[in-house]
């Protein structure tokens, strides 16, 4: 609000202090001061006129540890950072007061600031000046606590916070996920296989092939099979393989039984009488039924099993069937004769040409990033839903971790600066 404003004014008296300000602007100021908003009275430059001297015997700084000396007119003054303003005090030689009001509410910046004073008489000006320096001060919180202005907060943790996941309307939400498909038409263009060259609406290739041989004669032999394989006539011959027998046990063949000797014994005696005129008794040995002697005082029993039959290819050749036996071998054929197949036409270097047409067929086609499925062309994408976080009223939403927590406020740590 303006009181004074452009007015014609040739003075103001202030008690002790007469303020010279001709043709000025007056205006008022709002500042704070100890956080009390206030208005500031109408200042000029901050000029203090005296009646009979520019000199000032004393200057007064509340709360600030300060001496004045008349002859120096620049100050360095250090004040802590708990100081937000400053009330000057000036006495005048002639003992008469002056206060000091500054332009800016006395309102005190951390760090570096600048004040001066101007004391006239007349045509005479002496200048005052102050070099304040407020202290800045650091601000400190314990460990797990975050500095928010002049509180250091704590959260202290409740709950997990409620997650609602949301996805665009193009997408389906599946878990914490959004799934999106997009379909199109796939591009349909008929092509043909590999070696074959479209003309029209028909895949054409021509192919060539050596000549094969047409006619040939193949040597007559008995008891066998003749073909031919391309190049040279073939023969199988078949008979009938020979039969023989074999132990294999350690036994005697005999015919076609095995026989090996068992169970050991000795020979048993016996004694044979005659008539008491014709001879003396004398003692014979024997072996006993089912065995047989074996060497000059043994006996053995005889153990028969059938013997192996074994079918052999006398004349070379590989067993088939049992007891077939076939030779294979080769001769070259005569008379041979050599032209192209069916279908197939010689041609001036002596090859077999013919050209093969078949039908094309139809080819599906997708852009780049689409597969195709069932006639279209799909492409599924995946992207991270929207995370919505709530939790219940009165608790905050810490982000990082997804849980609520209520606010526990504490005065930090004050550290001023020293200087």
């Amino acid at each position: 609000m303006n009181w004074f404003k452009n007015l014609d004014y040739k003075k103001l008296i202030v008690p002790g202090i007469i303020i010279i300000v001709g043709i000025a602007s007056f205006f008022f100021q709002k500042y704070k001061l100890n956080n009390t908003e206030v208005q500031s009275i109408p200042v000029i430059k901050e000029e203090v006129v005296l009646k009979k001297d520019t000199k000032l015997s004393s200057i007064k700084i509340e709360g600030v540890d300060f001496t004045f000396k008349e002859d120096v007119l620049e100050y360095d003054i250090i004040v802590g950072n708990d100081i937000e303003s400053l009330d000057i005090t000036a006495i005048t030689t002639d003992g008469e007061s002056a206060d000091i009001k500054l332009g800016n509410g006395n309102k005190l910046l951390v760090g570096n600031n600048k004040i001066t004073v101007d004391v006239k008489n007349n045509n005479k000006v002496v200048k005052y000046t102050f070099n304040v320096y407020r202290k800045k001060v650091t601000l400190t919180c314990p460990d797990n606590t975050t500095l928010d202005g002049d509180k250091c907060i704590t959260k202290n943790f409740i709950q997990a916070a409620k997650i609602d996941y949301s996805c665009p309307s193009d997408s389906k939400l599946e878990g914490s996920r959004c799934m999106k498909v997009e379909t199109k038409n796939a591009s349909v263009y008929e092509s043909c296989e590999t070696g074959y060259t479209k003309v029209g609406n028909m895949c054409q290739k021509t192919e060539t092939k050596d000549k094969v041989v047409t006619d040939f004669t193949c040597p007559e032999r008995a008891n066998t099979n003749i073909h031919f394989d391309g190049k040279l006539c073939q023969y199988d011959e078949y008979y009938t393989a020979q039969t023989t027998f074999r132990c294999y046990n350690g036994g005697t063949l005999n015919g076609n039984t095995c026989e090996r000797y068992i169970d050991y014994i000795p020979m048993e005696e016996r004694v044979t009488f005659c008539d008491e005129d014709n001879c003396q008794g004398h003692i014979t040995k024997y072996c006993p039924g089912g065995t047989r002697q074996v060497g000059s005082n043994e006996c053995a029993r005889i153990e028969t099993t059938p013997a192996e039959r074994i079918f052999e290819c006398l004349r070379g050749g590989n067993l088939i069937g049992g007891d077939q036996c076939q030779n294979h071998y080769s001769v070259a054929p005569s008379d041979i004769k050599y032209g192209c197949q069916s279908g197939y036409k010689e041609t001036a270097t002596g090859k077999c040409e013919k050209l093969i047409s078949i039908d094309t067929f139809k080819n599906m086609s997708c852009s780049k990033g689409f597969t195709y499925q069932d006639g279209k062309c799909i492409k599924e994408s995946s992207t991270e839903a929207k995370e919505k976080l709530s939790c219940p009223t009165g608790l905050k939403i810490d982000a990082s971790t997804k849980k609520c927590y209520e606010e526990l406020l504490s005065e930090p740590t004050k550290t001023e600066e020293q200087k």
